[in-house]
């Protein structure tokens, strides 16, 4: 189900996945859901899991809703029963935004792959993550070749590998925030900028 989150009037798109022993549970959860996102059913970005018992560790962001596994995993919180209709959708929010490294108005989900900006959001490979995640950490300034090569291959002479790189990337950030946020900086580097 897709989840449109409003905070501060910037919608901040993500979905959601419920999984419940008990279908009315799962309806009601549904419908909390619904009061404050546009819903669509399918796969997500963050597990909402509601169980009576033995519940399992989910991978990637989760909100479990009164028993939850012995070892809580990184990027999980957990609501107690019973708990406030408001409570679930702040704690997804809190639980999406907890696994960002954000800049002025981008954000980078590492373990996604994801960039964003503002409401919008793109795929990216590996080495673009890599390389937007230096990038994003030095917003505003010049990053060298040197250093995209360093981070990216470790120090190897790649040939070119550099510029391609911030191509594909450029292309993919200019799809989500516009033209002018990639620059280029003749004969030394690249530097990410707000728009």
């Amino acid at each position: 189900m897709d989840i449109n989150i409003f905070q501060n009037r910037e919608k901040i798109t993500a979905s959601a996945k419920v999984v419940a022993d008990d279908p009315r549970m799962e309806e009601y959860i549904k419908a909390i859901l619904k009061e404050s996102f546009d819903i669509a059913d399918r796969d997500g970005d963050v597990t909402v899991v509601c169980v009576e018992k033995n519940a399992k560790a989910v991978n990637g962001p989760c909100i479990y809703i009164g028993t939850c596994p012995e070892s809580l995993p990184p990027d999980s919180a957990v609501l107690s029963r019973p708990f406030l209709m408001e409570d679930l959708p702040r704690t997804c929010l809190e639980v999406l935004e907890g696994n960002k490294t954000s800049s002025g108005s981008f954000a980078l989900d590492e373990k996604r792959s994801l960039a964003f900006y503002k409401d919008r959001r793109v795929s990216l490979t590996g080495r673009e993550c890599q390389l937007f995640s230096l990038l994003l950490s030095r917003m505003g300034e010049c990053v060298l070749r040197e250093e995209i090569e360093k981070a990216l291959w470790n120090g190897e002479n790649t040939g070119n590998s550099a510029d391609v790189y911030v191509c594909f990337l450029r292309k993919k950030l200019e799809s989500i925030a516009g033209e002018g946020v990639l620059l280029s900086v003749r004969g030394r580097g690249y530097m990410l900028r707000e728009p």
